[in-house]
Formats: C-alpha cells, structure tokens, sequence
C-alpha cells in the first residue's frame, strides 16, 4: 500500500544517478542466459538466468520500463544495495550489481527454491497432512528466530523493513529461510550515506504522511502515517508469530489491541503468548525493544527454558475460575465444563499446584448433578451401536429356532395353521432385528413390538408342543436377548418382560384347565402324557428333535451369557485400566479433600 507524493515521479531519468548507474559494468548480455520470468512488481520484474562463468542458475531483478521515473531508478538502486549490504544467511545475497543493454540498473542475486510463510501457514490451517509433518510448529519457530535475527542486522544497520509478512519469508528446501523484498525499506536519519549512493539522494526520501506496506501487519503507528522506526518491524514479526501459534490471520484492517494467541488456542505456551502480546502492543515505548529480544525469548522457549513464576501466577488464576465454578450455581452443563477445563489449564502450568490436584480429583470422582448434552449425545450413539449388537444376538437366536422348521415338517404337522403362525411370527421377528440393525425412527415403540412378538412366539410354541417342554426355554432365551440391549433396562421394561413372557408360557396352561383350548398334557397314574399337539410325534423323528433342541437350548444359552459376560468384563477392564491411570495424575490427598476458593 502506497500514496507516494514525490515531485519528480513522472521523470523520465534523474541525472543524478546517471553517472553512478553508468560506472556500473555492463553484464547482462554477456554473462547471463535469460530463462523464464519469476514474478512481476510494480516497477520491476525477476527473471530466472544461468551465469555462464559459474555455471549456476541465479535470479535477476530489472526494470521494467525502458524510461523510468528517476524515482523509480532511485528505489532500485537502493534495494539493491540495501539487500547486498545484509550480509545475513537469511537475506538473499546479491552478487553483481550491473547495468542492461538499456542502460538501467540490474542486479544479480541467489535464485531461491522452497516455499512462502504464508503458503505454509494456509496449508496448515486447511489441515493439510503432508504439511504439519514437513512443518510443525517448532520448525516454523527455528525458521522464525532466524528472520528476527536477520532483521535486527536491519536494525543495527538503521533500515527498516516496512512490509513484514509471511509472504515476504521463505523457507528453502534444505533448511534455508530468507526474508525478501527489500524494495519497501525505510532508511533512518543516521545511516551512512556512502553505503548506499545511489540512496543518498533528496529526491528518494519518503514524503512525510506516506503509508508502505501491507496494513494486516501495520504497526498502529505506521497505517496512521507517523516517524516508522524499528518498533513497526517488532509489531509485524508479533503478527507473524501470531498466525504460526494459531493458524489465524491477524484482521485484514489490522489488530486494534496486542495480540493474545491464548486467546484463539488456549493451548498455547504463557511464554509464547506474552512474548506475542508484548510485540504486538499498540504503543510503540510498550513493545518489546528490538527483533533479537523477540528472537532469544523464542530461542529460550525452543531450548526448554520456561518462566516459572509467570506459569504459577497463570496457574492460580485458572485454578480460582475453576473453583468457583464448580462451586457456583450457574447452570450445571457449563459449570462442570468450564471447571474441568479451568482445573485442566491450572495443573497443566503448575503441577505442584495442589489446590489445583485436589479440585481435578475431586472433579474426576465425583459425578455431575446433570450429564452434560455432549456427554448424553456420545452416549445415545453408544446405546444405538448396543442396539445393533443386540439385533445381531437376536437374530442368531432366531435362525436357530427356525432352523427346527424343517424337522417340524419332516416329524409331521397335525395342525398347519399353528405352523404357518410360527413361520410368519418368526419373520416378523428378523425383520424387526434387522431394522434395530439400522437407525430406529421410533425408540420408545420397538421394545414394546419385540416384547409382543416375543411373547406371541412363546404362546405358540406352549400351544404347539405343550406349556412345560419348549416354551420355558425359548422365554428365558428371549428374555437374555432382550435384557441385554439397552432399550430394557428400565425396571418397568423388566417387569413387563417378565410378565409377557411367563404369561406366554403360563395363560395356555390356564386356558387348558378353563377348558377354552383342548388340553395338551395329562398327569395320570405316574405319568406325563402329551397329546393333541401341533405336531405328529413318531418315535425316531422325535428323539432327534429333543436332541438337536436340547443341544441348541444348552448351547445358545451358554454362548449368550458368554458374549454378554465377555463384554461386560472388557467394559470393566477398561475403565478400571481408565481409572488406574487417573489415579496416576492425582495425588492420593487429592481423593479424599474437597476443593475450596483459596484467598
């Protein structure tokens, strides 16, 4: 961003700088081979080349403009300069400062290979994982000590950046970072004017009131228009430290107060967010003094130096929210979050902090007066995926029933009717375990149509082969299949199974002796006789079905109360594997004292 207001802008040639820009050798044609066209400014443009001596590939920078505003050759000639003179490994080196077959300045520097900050940190943050392995945050931070240094030689040679961003830093592909474009550096009152000539001249002086660079990272001072000194670049490197501790960018418009990045990431280290803060404050005389006391705060930080007093005094103040929500009445959802959390941040900075031990302990062991909503939806889709797992019991139980259909046949039917019945129920039965399979539309109607088809099975079946032989054994199946899953566990639907199913297997027993339905079984003269059943009963054809039903019965029973008992015990196993590790956390005083306000 520029409002530039220099009289002789619209020049075609200052002669001022004609005879220093003449005494320059004329290189380009003779040593270099022109390649591609890198990228394209506002009066300039880089070009890819290959220096014939040395045989490398280098980029070259050269006016665009076959007549350019004095101004303008001004301003190249002291980027150049500017950047030839940091001699710094994170400022691209310029080796030939030359002049073009045109007669205007050239210069020659290292072709840089690698990627921008800024392409980096977009990466990043759009979760790229190629990414975050290349760069993880603590590189970003070596790569970022290396720019504040570079930018303190600036300094100390009295220039100014003026347009620090992530765009203007790259990192090469073996390790390299640099920081480009030079082309918008200030000059301060007491540089040595012989170090820079061509930069020497009235004419090339910012007029005052005049805004360069990029306002996202403007100081306060420099988008105002004011004296721009070394604190502006300070300010810019806190906006860039900023966006790597939190993968957001700093406001288009600019930040209008310091920069907390705790404040988007409460993750992020005290240290890094003090040193960003204070870079960032919007008084010039409030940040920190210069580039290098921001780069050996980061170097302290990286080398594991960490302040001690300042993470206690954070400690304390997340330790006392903590306590006061777990002690207020706010509603309990928030209030056992934001204590957990707050507790969470207080034992993490301090971990001798034993306020903070005894108030996470208490938290841990102590359940809340309401499950919190997010809590209650995790375990809604555990009680559903229980749901499918149960459909699945059942319909391994079910098979095995219908798997007797075929002998029923085989045996004989007396009463097809009652055959047809168990074959349709037994459908509507898998067709039920199948949908449970799935997302059940209707929860609070399902238990109730399984626990009706259920009971109508065990009817027939007490119809089909009398009360007393089958049907107790198919119910007690069927009621472990049904207290298995979660949609059973309250004590009305304990009830209510208990009733349907022993009615199921009782009620015709009853209707025999009222004489409503013809008896299936009589006691006489020490003996049980069965008769009138659905079913004919030959000798060979019934002893195979009292087998194959007696080894189906013992055998589904036994892998049922295994798979539940299996699973329970897992359960088991791991939250006590859960709570073994808490306990390692805590300290044991922590388990049994209540938490307090301290002060």
């Amino acid at each position: 961003m520029a409002n530039d207001t220099d009289d002789d802008r619209t020049q075609n040639y200052d002669p001022s700088t004609a005879p220093f820009v003449a005494s320059l050798p004329g290189a380009l044609g003779e040593r270099y081979e022109l390649l591609e066209v890198l990228g394209e400014g506002g009066m300039g443009e880089v070009l890819a080349a290959r220096d014939t001596v040395l045989g490398r590939e280098v980029a070259i920078k050269r006016m665009r403009s076959s007549k350019p505003p004095g101004i303008h050759v001004s301003r190249f000639m002291r980027e150049a300069q500017i950047q030839g003179m940091l001699d710094h490994p994170s400022v691209p080196p310029v080796h030939e400062l030359a002049q073009d077959e045109r007669g205007l300045p050239f210069f020659v520097m290292k072709r840089l290979t690698g990627m921008t900050l800024h392409k980096i940190l977009e990466l990043l943050a759009a979760g790229d994982a190629t990414t975050r392995a290349q760069f993880p945050q603590q590189r970003l931070l070596r790569a970022f000590v290396d720019v504040c240094l570079a930018v303190e030689l600036a300094h100390t040679r009295s220039i100014v950046h003026r347009d620090l961003k992530p765009l203007n830093i790259m990192l090469g592909e073996f390790g390299e970072v640099y920081v480009i474009d030079w082309g918008a550096a200030k000059i301060l009152e007491n540089f040595d004017a012989w170090a820079v000539r061509a930069a020497s001249q009235a004419d090339d002086a910012t007029a005052p009131g005049t805004v360069i660079g990029t306002v996202r990272y403007m100081a306060p001072e420099q988008r105002s228009g004011d004296d721009v000194r070394p604190a502006a670049d300070v300010y810019a490197l806190g906006c860039i430290l900023f966006e790597i501790l939190t993968l957001q960018r700093v406001p288009q418009e600019g930040a209008t107060a310091a920069l907390y990045p705790s404040h988007v990431d409460p993750g992020v280290s005290p240290e890094l967010d003090t040193l960003c803060a204070t870079a960032t404050a919007t008084l010039p005389t409030a940040r920190l003094e210069s580039a290098r006391q921001l780069a050996d705060g980061l170097q302290r930080f990286l080398d594991g130096d960490r302040d001690v007093a300042l993470r206690k005094k954070l400690a304390e103040g997340h330790y006392q929210r903590a306590a006061r929500a777990a002690l207020g009445r706010s509603n309990p959802d928030e209030r056992q979050r934001v204590a957990i959390r707050e507790a969470g941040h207080a034992l993490a900075l301090d971990p001798t902090n034993a306020h903070a031990a005894h108030l996470v302990g208490w938290l841990m062991l102590e359940p809340p007066e309401l499950v919190p909503a997010e809590l209650e939806r995790e375990l809604a889709a555990e009680a559903r995926a229980q749901t499918k797992r149960q459909a699945r019991l059942a319909l391994g139980a079910y098979a095995a029933l219908g798997s007797f259909i075929p002998h029923m046949i085989w045996a004989g039917v007396a009463k097809p009717l009652d055959l047809v019945a168990l074959i349709a129920i037994l459908g509507l039965l898998v067709a039920h375990a199948m949908i449970g399979m799935r997302e059940i539309r209707f929860p609070a109607i399902a238990p109730a149509v399984s626990l009706s088809l259920s009971g109508i099975l065990v009817f027939l079946l007490a119809r089909m082969y009398s009360p007393f032989l089958l049907a107790p054994g198919i119910a007690a199946i069927t009621g472990v299949v049904m207290m298995a899953g979660p949609m059973f566990r309250g004590r009305r639907m304990l009830v209510a199974s208990i009733a349907v199913l022993v009615g199921a297997v009782v009620l015709p027993y009853l209707l025999e002796l009222l004489g409503v339905f013809a008896p299936t079984m009589n006691v006489a003269a020490d003996q049980l006789v069965l008769s009138r059943l659905a079913l004919h009963l030959p000798a060979f054809q019934t002893g195979m079905g009292l087998t194959g039903f007696t080894i189906g019965f013992i055998a589904i029973a036994t892998l049922l109360s295994w798979t539940i008992a299996t699973r329970d015990a897992d359960a088991r196993r791991q939250l006590q594997i859960q709570a073994w590790q808490l306990r390692q956390l805590i300290p044991e005083s922590a388990l049994v004292r209540a938490p307090s306000v301290a002060g």
